[in-house]
C-alpha cells in the first residue's frame, strides 16, 4: 500500500487474513460494495460461559464426541519460563491447565473447537445463539433421554410440519437442539 509519500509500506495483516489462507499461501478475495477485501475465517470456535469450566468441558465432549484438550505439557512450560503463575493455573487429576477455561476439540479437526470460560453470573436469559445437534437414525424420545442421562434438561418438544425437535439445557442451562 503506497504512503502519502509515495513509498511502498506493508500493513499489518488482521487475524481473519491469517486465517483465510490457503495451502497455495494465497488470500482469497472477494468483491464488497467498499472494494476488494480478504475472506473472513471460516473456522469458529464456539464460546460457553459457565461456572465449572472442566466439567461442562467435558460434558459437550461426551455428548459430541469431542476430546477435551490437554493443555498440561504447555502449562508446565510456561509455568517453567515464569510467563504464568501458580494462580493462573488449574491442577485437575494431576495434570495442568489454564485457570478458569477448557477446551474441546473434534478428533478428526474438523468441526469447531469448544473453549468454555468461567464467569461468577449465573445465566439469567435465553441464549440469542445455540447449537443444534444431529441425532441421526435415533428415535427423538431415545435421544432425549440418553442425553438427559448425561446431565442435560429437556425444555420442551417442538413441532413445525415435517419436523420435531427437543430444546434441551446442558447442565449450566445453555440452550441447544436435538433434531
Amino acid at each position: 500500500m503506497p504512503s502519502s509519500s509515495g513509498e511502498e509500506v506493508k500493513r499489518a495483516r488482521a487475524p481473519c487474513e491469517v486465517f483465510a489462507k490457503s495451502g497455495s499461501e494465497r488470500e482469497d478475495r472477494r468483491s464488497h460494495p467498499l472494494g476488494t477485501v480478504p475472506v473472513m475465517a471460516t473456522k469458529v470456535q464456539i464460546t460457553f460461559d459457565a461456572h465449572d469450566a472442566p466439567a461442562l468441558a467435558g460434558w459437550w465432549a461426551a455428548l459430541l464426541g469431542y476430546e477435551v484438550e490437554d493443555h498440561h505439557d504447555l502449562v508446565a512450560g510456561l509455568l517453567e519460563q515464569g510467563v504464568v503463575t501458580d494462580d493462573q493455573v488449574s491442577r485437575i487429576d494431576g495434570r495442568l491447565g489454564f485457570a478458569g477455561v477448557a477446551t474441546a476439540v473434534d478428533p478428526e479437526g474438523i468441526a469447531p473447537r469448544l473453549f468454555v470460560q468461567e464467569v461468577p453470573e449465573d445465566k439469567v436469559a435465553k441464549n440469542r445463539l445455540h447449537l443444534d445437534v444431529p441425532i441421526g437414525d435415533e428415535a427423538l424420545e431415545a435421544a432425549v433421554e440418553r442425553v438427559t442421562g448425561l446431565g442435560a434438561s429437556l425444555v420442551e418438544f417442538r413441532e413445525h410440519p415435517g419436523e420435531r425437535w427437543a430444546v434441551m439445557q446442558d447442565p449450566e442451562g445453555n440452550e441447544f437442539c436435538l433434531h
